[in-house]
């Protein structure tokens, strides 16, 4: 699993209050076809995640404003956790402009956009360089 990485703060040093959610990384149905390639010549699906996901936590961005999702066919076998915490405040700002006054959106959907902005390139590369290495 993912190790807690803070994401965004509110500027402040205190993560007492932070709060913490995670949601699971899954390749895109268009992966599939590498990794089960891969798979079949020795190499772990799983740490082929987990080298792309501690790419990606290199390359997401600060967590400050709401970014929707985008809407993509995920290849649900594999997964990998991403552990995280954000600021309280932080969290009201991604709730408004999520349009979601009623707390209907679970954390892990109010930061999915950005993530994923940085997870699937991460992942791309990350299959890149195992298969430069057969």
């Amino acid at each position: 699993m993912g190790e807690a990485r803070k994401l965004s703060d509110d500027n402040s040093t205190n993560t007492k209050n932070a709060v913490r959610s995670s949601f699971r990384l899954m390749p895109l149905e268009r992966h599939q076809a590498d990794l089960e390639m891969l798979e079949q010549e020795g190499y772990r699906i799983d740490l082929i995640l987990k080298g792309a996901m501690k790419a990606a936590r290199k390359t997401t961005p600060r967590i400050e404003e709401y970014v929707a999702a985008p809407d993509l066919a995920y290849w649900k076998q594999h997964h990998i956790v991403w552990n995280f915490t954000v600021a309280p405040a932080t969290i009201v700002k991604l709730r408004k402009a999520a349009k979601d006054p009623l707390d209907a959106l679970p954390l892990s959907e109010l930061v999915r956009g950005q993530i994923t902005s940085a997870w699937i390139p991460a992942l791309d590369e990350a299959i890149a360089k195992v298969k430069r290495a057969l």
